[in-house]
C-alpha cells in the first residue's frame, strides 16, 4: 500500500489535437483537480484546459491524497507523448520533499530535493564557496562552481500550445 501525500504537477509544451483525448482520459483516471482540495477535474473540450491555465500558460493540477506523491499514470502519458512537466511532491514520513523535471530534451527525469513549496534546495556550502570566490573576483571559478550546483540545467516549462 502506498502513502498518499500533497503533489501538483504544471504541464506545458505542445499537445497536438489528436493526442487531446489521451490528456482528457489520463487526467481524468488520476482523479486530480484544478485547485488544493477541489474536485477532480474531467475535462472533456479543449476550452476546458484553456479556461484553467495559470498566468504563465501552463496547465497545474493538484492532489493532497496523491498516491507516493505522484501522477504514475499522466506522467507516464506525457513522457510517452514527449510534453514537458514539473511535479512538486511535498515531505511526509521518511520522503523528502522532491521537484521532478521531464524535458523532452534531457531524455530522462530530473529529480531535485525541495521544500514543501516546490523551491529546489542546494548546498550551502556550494553557495557560499561560489560567493567567496565572486568576492575574491575569481569569476570563472565561481561560475563553474555554481553550474556544478545547478546540474543538469533544466530549461523553464513552455507555455502549454495546443496545436491543431
Amino acid at each position: 500500500m502506498s502513502d498518499r501525500y500533497a503533489a501538483q504537477i504544471t504541464i506545458g509544451g505542445e499537445i497536438q489535437q489528436k493526442d487531446l483525448t489521451g490528456l482528457f482520459n489520463a487526467i481524468t483516471d488520476e482523479g486530480i483537480s484544478t485547485e488544493w482540495d477541489g474536485d477532480p477535474f474531467q475535462p472533456q473540450h479543449e476550452k476546458e484546459i484553456l479556461c484553467v491555465l495559470n498566468k504563465d500558460g501552463h496547465l497545474r493540477l493538484c492532489d493532497t491524497q496523491a498516491s507516493d506523491g505522484r501522477f504514475p499514470d499522466l506522467e507516464q502519458w506525457l513522457i510517452a507523448h514527449c510534453i514537458p512537466f514539473t511535479r512538486a511532491s511535498e515531505a511526509k514520513y521518511e520522503n523528502d520533499a522532491v521537484v521532478v523535471d521531464y524535458r523532452p530534451t534531457l531524455k530522462q527525469l530530473i529529480s531535485r530535493a525541495a521544500n514543501n513549496q516546490g523551491n529546489t534546495l542546494i548546498s550551502y556550502e556550494g553557495a557560499l564557496n561560489a560567493l567567496i570566490l565572486l568576492k575574491k573576483k575569481e569569476t570563472e571559478k565561481a561560475t563553474r562552481c555554481l553550474e556544478h550546483l545547478l546540474r543538469p540545467i533544466v530549461e523553464p516549462l513552455p507555455p502549454l500550445k495546443l496545436l491543431a
